[in-house]
């Protein structure tokens, strides 16, 4: 930008960056090329970013409610295999106790 705006010469920029005055020259061409695209509105990409915070806003919504209703009815996301089944535990689910074997010297 520097370059661009004239407050340092090619040559400095290029000291101070350690790069060849050539490739200042290059870098600032591409930055005039592309300045439009840069800096611009951009129309298509500001549509695409006004979907995407819709649809942002959209799911915080849905999980908010989400949460909300979960943080109320507690008792349908509770694990106990016993009210899930009705009262009816399988074999299989049934807490067994937890046995440490221990390393002796």
């Amino acid at each position: 930008m520097e370059a661009m705006l004239g407050i340092k010469t090619v040559a400095q920029i290029a000291r101070e960056h350690s790069v060849h005055p050539v490739q200042v020259s290059q870098w600032k061409t591409v930055l005039r090329e592309r300045m439009p695209e840069l800096l611009g509105a951009g129309g298509k990409q500001g549509e695409d970013t006004e979907r995407l915070v819709a649809d942002l806003h959209r799911k915080i919504g849905e999980l908010t409610v989400d949460l909300d209703y979960l943080k109320t009815n507690r008792s349908s996301w509770d694990c106990n295999p016993a009210q899930r089944l009705g009262g009816r535990v399988r074999e299989d689910e049934r807490a067994k106790p937890l046995r440490v074997a221990r390393n002796r010297p």
